[in-house]
């Protein structure tokens, strides 16, 4: 399961999101993206994030996308 755009998440999807990740944490790899800086001005990403790392919690920085590469993609 992906996940994208957390910063723009309500309290209660949020909550939602820590409630589904316990349940499927044991199944399934949970990817969740966001944009660092948006995260930083977000206090309730900032604590369901941090509800969810675990022992088995990995952190992948990703550097943003070339000219080129937006100009491919889009």
């Amino acid at each position: 399961m992906v996940l994208e755009g957390l910063h723009l998440a309500a309290d209660a999807s949020l909550d939602g999101l820590r409630v589904l990740v316990r349940l499927i944490r044991q199944w399934t790899l949970v990817g969740v993206s966001s944009r660092e800086d948006e995260v930083e001005r977000c206090s309730a990403l900032q604590t369901a994030l941090a509800d969810l790392i675990g022992s088995q919690t990995s952190r992948l920085e990703v550097d943003p996308l070339s000219a080129w590469a937006v100009r491919v993609f889009s």
